[in-house]
Parts: structure tokens; C-alpha cells; sequence
């Protein structure tokens, strides 16, 4: 190397041929490829040769197993390996680790002379097994492909006869097999079917949104008067089961059965919104044979949701508050409006001075003084009150003028020390002072402020009084001399007589129109529960306030202010006890909910939509394709009718009534319905009938003396007479509650003005108080006629030769009442409901799944996933007898569920009538 650091090219030269030199003896030195690399390719054949057996095991594993899963281990010694919570994984696995060991024991790679196979331990204990299991992976790439991984396989090399090494190794591959999926769609399935209704989604949930709209439209039915006597029954139940079976399968398998789906089809059909009659043992019999035949039958689907509504009116609160009205509030009102801002403005104008005094002496000292002032009033023309500064909004009522002179006179004594002198000076000054009274109504909360065209005689002389106490001279020379100028003064005008009973009649006229506001509310079980018409109403009262006050552009006089501030103070009332109602409603929406709970029920809160899942599944098979009640295994259902009288309006009647708190009270209207119904048949329901409408007829007449001054005997007899109108002790009880008594009452009352207006009012307050106030006929009377006339009519039932007949008497039994009103309100009836406790239970014979395309050398096309009672089993140890693994078991199901149906409110009512409440299936 010189001394700039160069190589020089010899010495690169010697480099290059030492290394070209050792790589020649090297690749001397080595053996040929052939002899080298046989035993590494006999074990690269042999694994491959373990993969494609691995595969092939593993496919006829998936096959086996979803033909066969394992649902439940059994207590045996294999059975014992399986975890509880991962059996048809674990079977899985023992199944591809035993097939993979009995394949790898087939393979023999070789290469040359050198030779390799793959082996596992062999399955001989249940030890052996749990250790097999743990051995083998999955790992689910995607819903139908799966990499298998299976550890611990021992890989033996000979070479020349001579074992060149033995290691452990992981065989894995990846196989199309589904079976992971049909299993956990299936396992998924299974636990939707059995899920209780407030634990989420699944069977009871979608049979509760079918059984909702079919009690609906039925209730509805019933309501209108077709002759249901049974609104929800077992069949009902059957069919919204099955359609709940179809609509699971397609949320957790993409579709559902074909044939099932079918035979619900039909089953909709046979079991119609309007079937009215029971179904005998036979005759169902007959119908599942028609459902699972297809004799004739239409495939239909299931009832909308029905669409019924019913109006809500403030009536009730409408004459509370025009009670309270007359009672006083309005003298109030009235008073209020009368109530002036006034303001007295006062203008002194000097318009002469003259000064007459005398001189005094001079060198003279003054001794005393003394002065003297007189002031004098007379008219003068009244200035315009135009020329007055009058405030805005007010309004100018008098003016006067007064002409004042204010004489002054000074008497003084002067002395120049002998002798004493008095002089006299003498002021006069005069004055013009203008006076005017002016003044607006004062501001009312909630009465719209308009200007108001003339303020009455009765105003002036009221602001004349306040503002002028001493008249219209003294103030002048108060004016003149002192400072007695603009006062502002709050005036109250004393209404005049007449207005009172003016006023009465306005807020009658009033009365009638807010009772004819209304709000309309959708009724539906989940509605009442959920929504707030009585809030509903509030709001729309509200929003019709301006119109009902109907306050003019401008007011005419004091007068029609105070109208109008009258029906605003009605309206503010009404609106009050309506906001009022509807906390209390509020709250009895509350016990029903919490009786659904209490119940085991669960409330939809709106449509329940589900999206299709991805799935393998490609066909879903069922059996038997539609679960009947006439087999007991199949299905059985049980449904309790709530609410089978309708009890009175008191909000712990809610909970009472389903869960017989205690003694309980049925409405009079619905008494005397049955009563019209049942006739002389039922003496006791007679007596209790006449009893209570007895006492609406006492309280009426005692309502009738406080309004009108007739002594209590006199009142009696109007009543008495008013009532004799109606013929039977039925018809006299319905027009006690429906207002007809309380109407004819005030025709016979001989009342006028104020006081018919008031005497109306408080009857019919009187009418809707009843139950209210505790009264009602005893349920036992009420049940003990009720069963009797349901007894009577059901055996002529039983007896009726035509169809005509039976449907008659089919009608007759379904207007018996049933229900509870909703809301415990007084005239805030906007509904009735039921509600019917359901429960369930059944399960397929077979469902079996299929997805996924076995390979060619199989008998199925497809992999196919079954649920069925069977034992699994399967020959661990190889010693050609089957070893117990565990049970596969049916897709099995149970679920209790409630139903809630309501109809717009009647006497009518909603409910089973048939007198068979608690309804159970064969098998039950």
C-alpha cells in the first residue's frame, strides 16, 4: 500500500484465487442431491400426505357431528371429557382427532430408500381423549371455512432401515366446512325459542307482537258487536306461535321453513279475526288436519295492526270549573275587570297679579306683621281634554276648569319712637286651574289587551270619587295655593248587577264549547299503556284557548272586558284540572304497566323490524312443520283473562283487579247493562241495581235544594218525577250514569238563568262521581248473575239447531261486559282494557338445517345440522364398540307472556264473556 492508501492490483489478484481455490474443494467434498435430500422430502411427502387425510377426517368429523351433535354430555367415562359449555366443540374435536388417527396410520411416505410417517397417541383412556381434545384447533376464518390445526403429531424418518429422527409436529390445513356455523345458528336458534319475554329478543317476543293486533282486532270485533265471547283464545295462541317459530328461523337462519310457512298460512285462514264460536276437542282435530292437509283452505296472512280510536272531550273538568265559577270565582273575575289605572292631571295658569301697597314714613320702624289670605272659586268654561298630556293607553273621562283668586292682605305696624301708624298691602293674584280625570283598564293575566271604546258613567263617577274627594273647587284652591298636582290611584268600578247573570250565561254558552273540544286518541293495548291522551288533550284545549276566549278587536265597554276576562279565568280553570288529570292519568298508566311486569309481561314500544341475517344456512326442515295443540308434546298453551268484570274507576282498582287485592265495586252502567240483559232471572242484581240508583237519585235531589232554595221534599219529587221517564230499574240505572236523568232533572227544575246553569252543571258532576265516590254494585252480586246468564245462554248454545241461532245467542253471550275502564277519571273514560296472561310451551321432533357443499364421495350434497332426541355416540378407544359422548336433544321451548287489548270506552267493554277464563289445552 503506497503512502496515499492505494491497493495495488497483485495483491487483489492473490485474493481472489485462494477463495476460488477453497470453493473447488468444497464442492468436491459434497454428497449428490439424491443421496442428501431423501429423507427430508419421504417427511415432506408425509405431512403432505397428513394434510389431505386431515382434511378428509375433518369433513367426515363436520358431516358426523352435525348429524349427530352433541347437545349434552353424558355421565360416562367419555362423556365426562366433554365441557358443558363447549360439548358439541369438544365431541368435534375427539371426533377429527380419532378419524385423523386412523387415516395417519394408513399413510406411508418414502423417497429412495428413506421412508416417513405421521402419527398420534393412541385414544385407549378417557385421559387419552381430554388430551385429544386440547390437542385439536379451530379457527373459523370465515363462516364456512375453518383451519384445523392438530398438535403433537409424531413424525418418524427412517433411512436404510435406520430412524434418522422423530420430532413432534402441528399438522394443520384449512377445510370448507360450515359446521361451526349451522351450529352456533342453531345453538342461537334454540336459546331465542326458550328466552323469557323481558330478557330480549326470541320467541315470546315475536308471539307477543302477533297475539297483540289479533286480541286487537277481535276486542274490536267484539266491540262492535260480532258475537265473540272468547277473545283470545288457545287457537289464537297456536297460530301467532307458529308464525313466531317462522319469524325466528328467519332471524337467525336467513329463511324458514317452506312447508311451515305454508301451513301458517292456512292456519290464518281457519283461525280468523271474526271466528266467533269455541272449538271443540273434535273439531280442532278436524282443523289441524286442515292446516297440515291443505283441503281447501286459502293461504292468509295476519291481522294488521287494527286501527280504532276514540274521543276525548274536558267535559268533566269543563263543569268542575263552572262550578267554581258560580260558586264565587266569577263575582271575582268580574271584579278584577272592573279594576281602572286612573291619573288625575292638574294645569295652574296664572292669568293676573295686581299689587296695591302703601309706602311707609321715613325713619320708621316696623313693630308687626300680620297677613291674611283669602281665596275665592268660581266657574270657568272647562278646558277640552285634548289639550291635556294624557299618557298613552289612557283614556281621558272629565275635565274641569276653575277660576281662582287668591287675595293676599298684609297689615304692618310702624312707629318712629311717639307714635304708631298701621299700613295695609293688599296682593291679588288670579288663576285659571284646568283639571282632568283620565284612565285605562288595569292589566289582567291571561286576558288579551285591547283598547276598549268607552268606559261607563259608572267608571267616571268612580274615578271622579277617588281623585276628587273633596270636589272640584277645593282641589282648585288646594291647586292654587299648594302643591295638589298629578296622583295616579288604582280604582275598582263595582260591576252592575245585571252583569252577573250575563256573565253566567256567556260562560254556559262557553262550557258547552269546550266540552265539544276533543282530542282523538289511537286505542291499542300498547297505546294506553305508553301514550298520555289526557296530556294530549291539555295541549290541544290549550291551543284552542284564543279562540274559545274569543276576545274581540277592540272592547266595546268595560262590560265585554269583563266577559271576556271571564270565560279566560273558565278556560285557565278548565285547563288547570285537565293538566291536573292528566298527572293522575299519568300515574294509572303507571299501575298498569307495572301489572304487565307483575304479570311477566313485556310492552312493544313500537314495530320491531329485523334484517336478514348473512347466513350458510340454505334450507331449513322442521317436524312437525306446524306445531298443534291437539298434540300436547308438539304444543300447549294456557291464557287467563285478567280482567273479567269491569270494576270501578279508582286507580288502586288496577292493581286490585289483577291481583285480588280486595273487595271491589262494579260500575252501576255496567249492572244495569247485565241487568237489561238478564231481567227478572236475577232478582239480586235487580235489588242492587234499584239500591244504588237510589242513592244517585238522593244525591241529585240534595244537589237540586242546594241550587234552587225547594226544600229537601220538593226536591225529592222533581227527582222522583224526572226519573219516572224510564220504565224498568235497567233504563233508570243507565240514565242515572249517562247524564239522561241528570238533563231531565233541570228540565222539571223550574230554574232560571244562573242558577240553571249551575244546577246542570253540578248534576252532571254528580253523575260522573259516582264510582269515584265509592259507590258501584258488589262484584259477587255482579259475578253471581253475570255466570248465571252466561250459564243460561251457553247451554242454549249447546242447543241451538241453525247457524243462525247460534249466532244470535253467540251474540247475546259476547255483550256481556268485561274490562277495566281506563282512566279512573271522571269523564276521562277514553278507553277499556284487558289483558290476558299467556303461557306456553312445546318443541320440534326434528330441525335440521343445511348449508355448505360436501366434496364428492359422500352420500349428501350438503352438510346437514339436526336436532332431535338421540344418543351420540362414538367408537373412541377403536375397539369396535360405540362409547357413550352424550344426548342430542329436540329445540324445546317455554314462555309466559301478556296481552293487553283496549277499545274505545262502552259499556260493551273488552274480555272473554264465554266464562271460561282461565283456557288450558289438552296436556296441559
Amino acid at each position: 500500500m503506497d503512502d496515499r492508501g492505494r491497493v495495488p492490483f497483485a495483491l487483489v489478484g492473490v485474493v481472489l484465487l485462494v477463495t476460488a481455490t477453497a470453493l473447488g474443494a468444497t464442492l468436491a467434498t459434497r454428497d449428490t442431491p439424491a443421496e442428501t435430500n431423501a429423507a427430508d422430502r419421504a417427511a415432506d411427502r408425509a405431512l403432505t400426505g397428513a394434510r389431505v387425510a386431515l382434511e378428509r377426517a375433518t369433513i367426515e368429523a363436520s358431516a358426523a357431528a352435525a348429524a349427530n351433535p352433541v347437545v349434552a354430555p353424558a355421565d360416562t367415562p367419555y362423556g365426562r371429557v366433554l365441557r358443558d359449555d363447549s360439548a358439541f366443540r369438544d365431541a368435534l374435536a375427539l371426533r377429527v382427532y380419532a378419524a385423523a388417527r386412523a387415516a395417519f396410520d394408513d399413510l406411508d411416505a418414502s423417497h429412495g430408500a428413506a421412508s416417513a410417517r405421521v402419527s398420534l397417541d393412541p385414544l385407549d383412556t378417557p385421559r387419552d381423549a381430554r388430551r385429544a381434545i386440547r390437542a385439536v384447533e379451530f379457527d373459523e376464518l370465515l363462516p364456512n371455512r375453518v383451519r384445523v390445526t392438530v398438535r403433537n403429531a409424531t413424525l418418524a424418518v427412517t433411512d436404510h432401515g435406520e430412524s434418522v429422527g422423530v420430532r413432534e409436529r402441528a399438522v394443520s390445513v384449512v377445510v370448507d366446512t360450515p359446521v361451526l356455523a349451522l351450529h352456533d345458528r342453531m345453538a342461537s336458534f334454540a336459546a331465542r325459542l326458550d328466552r323469557g319475554v323481558l330478557r330480549g329478543y326470541g320467541l315470546a317476543r315475536e308471539a307477543t307482537l302477533r297475539l297483540a293486533p289479533y286480541t286487537a282486532a277481535r276486542g274490536l270485533a267484539q266491540y262492535a258487536g260480532a258475537p265473540i265471547a272468547n277473545v283470545l283464545a288457545n287457537r289464537h295462541v297456536e297460530v301467532a306461535a307458529n308464525d313466531g317459530l317462522l319469524a325466528v328461523q328467519r332471524a337467525t337462519f336467513g329463511r324458514a321453513s317452506n312447508a311451515s310457512s305454508d301451513a301458517v298460512g292456512r292456519a290464518y285462514a281457519l283461525t280468523g279475526v271474526t271466528d266467533a264460536l269455541a272449538v271443540t276437542r273434535a273439531s280442532a282435530r278436524e282443523r289441524a288436519t286442515r292446516i297440515l292437509d291443505a283441503v281447501n283452505v286459502t293461504p292468509a296472512r295476519p291481522p294488521p295492526d287494527p286501527a280504532a280510536s276514540s274521543s276525548l272531550t274536558p267535559a268533566a273538568a269543563a263543569d268542575t270549573a263552572l262550578l267554581d265559577a258560580l260558586d264565587g270565582g266569577l263575582a271575582d273575575a268580574l271584579a278584577d275587570a272592573y279594576r281602572l289605572d286612573a291619573r288625575r292631571l292638574v294645569r295652574v295658569t296664572r292669568t293676573d297679579r295686581r299689587l296695591d301697597a302703601a309706602t311707609p314714613p321715613a325713619n320708621w320702624t316696623r313693630l308687626a306683621t300680620d297677613t291674611t289670605t283669602e281665596t275665592t272659586v268660581a266657574s270657568a268654561p272647562a278646558a277640552s281634554p285634548g289639550s291635556f298630556d294624557v299618557p298613552g293607553g289612557f283614556r281621558a273621562l272629565d275635565s274641569v276648569s276653575r277660576r281662582v283668586t287668591v287675595t293676599r292682605t298684609t297689615r304692618s305696624s310702624w312707629t318712629n319712637g311717639s307714635a304708631v301708624r298701621t299700613l295695609t298691602d293688599v296682593e291679588r293674584s288670579a288663576y285659571r286651574v284646568s283639571v282632568a280625570l283620565a284612565a285605562r283598564p288595569a292589566a289582567l293575566d291571561g286576558v288579551p289587551t285591547r283598547p276598549v271604546d268607552a268606559l261607563s258613567q259608572r267608571a267616571t263617577d268612580a274615578v271622579r270619587r277617588s281623585l276628587l274627594p273633596g270636589g272640584a273647587d277645593a282641589l282648585a284652591a288646594r291647586a292654587a295655593t299648594d302643591d295638589a298636582g298629578t296622583r295616579s290611584a288604582t280604582v275598582r268600578v263595582s260591576p252592575p248587577a245585571a252583569l252577573v247573570e250575563r256573565a253566567a250565561r256567556s260562560l254556559g254558552r262557553t262550557r258547552d264549547r269546550v266540552a265539544n273540544t276533543s282530542t282523538t286518541t289511537r286505542v291499542s293495548g300498547a297505546g294506553v299503556l305508553a301514550s298520555s291522551p289526557v296530556a294530549a288533550l291539555a295541549d290541544t284545549l290549550a291551543a284552542d284557548r284564543d279562540r274559545l276566549v274569543a276576545a274581540p278587536a277592540r272592547y266595546g265597554s268595560l262590560a265585554e272586558r269583563a266577559l271576556t276576562a271571564a270565560r279566560a279565568r273558565y278556560l285557565d280553570s278548565t285547563l288547570a284540572a285537565v293538566r291536573e288529570r292528566a298527572d293522575d292519568a299519568a300515574g294509572v298508566r303507571g299501575a298498569l304497566r307495572d301489572t304487565v311486569s307483575r304479570l311477566g309481561g313485556w310492552i312493544p314500544t313500537g314495530a320491531t323490524t329485523r334484517e336478514t341475517p348473512e347466513t350458510v344456512v340454505s334450507d331449513v326442515d322442521a317436524s312437525p312443520r306446524y306445531l298443534s295443540l291437539v298434540d300436547a308434546e308438539a304444543l300447549a298453551a294456557r291464557n287467563v283473562n285478567v280482567f273479567t268484570l269491569p270494576y270501578g274507576d279508582a286507580a288502586d282498582a288496577v292493581a286490585d283487579a289483577a291481583f285480588d287485592g280486595g273487595a271491589r265495586a262494579v260500575r252501576l252502567a255496567t249492572a244495569a247493562d247485565l241487568l237489561a240483559v238478564a231481567g227478572a232471572r236475577t232478582p239480586d242484581l235487580g235489588a242492587a241495581v234499584r239500591a244504588e240508583t237510589a242513592r244517585v237519585r238522593e244525591r241529585f235531589a240534595a244537589a237540586l235544594a242546594d241550587r234552587t232554595g225547594l226544600d229537601s221534599d220538593s226536591a225529592e219529587r222533581v227527582v222522583s218525577n224526572a226519573a219516572a221517564r224510564w220504565r224498568t230499574d235497567a233504563a233508570r240505572a243507565r240514565a242515572a250514569t249517562n247524564g239522561s236523568l241528570a238533563a231531565a232533572v233541570v228540565a222539571d227544575s223550574g230554574s232560571r238563568g244562573t242558577e240553571r246553569v249551575a244546577l246542570a252543571a253540578a248534576l252532571r258532576a254528580e253523575s260522573r262521581a259516582l264510582s269515584r265516590d265509592g259507590g258501584g254494585v258488589d262484584e259477587d252480586v255482579v259475578r253471581a248473575a253475570r255466570e248465571r246468564v252466561r250459564g243460561e245462554l251457553t247451554d242454549a248454545l249447546g242447543r241451538a239447531s241453525t247457524e243462525r241461532a247460534r249466532r244470535a245467542l253467540g251474540g247475546r253471550l259476547a255483550a256481556l261486559p268485561a274490562g277495566l275502564p281506563v282512566v279512573p277519571l271522571p269523564g276521562f273514560w277514553y278507553a277499556t282494557v284487558n289483558a290476558w296472561t299467556v303461557s306456553v310451551r312445546g318443541g320440534y321432533d326434528r330441525v335440521a338445517i343445511s348449508g355448505g357443499a360436501l366434496p364428492p364421495g359422500f352420500d349428501a350434497g350438503a352438510y346437514e345440522y339436526v336436532r332431535e332426541n338421540a344418543a351420540v355416540s362414538l367408537d373412541v378407544d377403536g375397539d369396535g364398540r360405540p362409547d357413550p359422548l352424550g344426548r342430542n336433544t329436540r329445540v324445546a321451548f317455554a314462555f309466559d307472556t301478556v296481552v293487553v287489548a283496549a277499545v274505545p270506552p262502552g259499556p260493551r267493554g273488552v274480555g272473554d264473556t264465554d266464562g271460561n277464563a282461565d283456557e288450558r289445552s289438552p296436556g296441559w
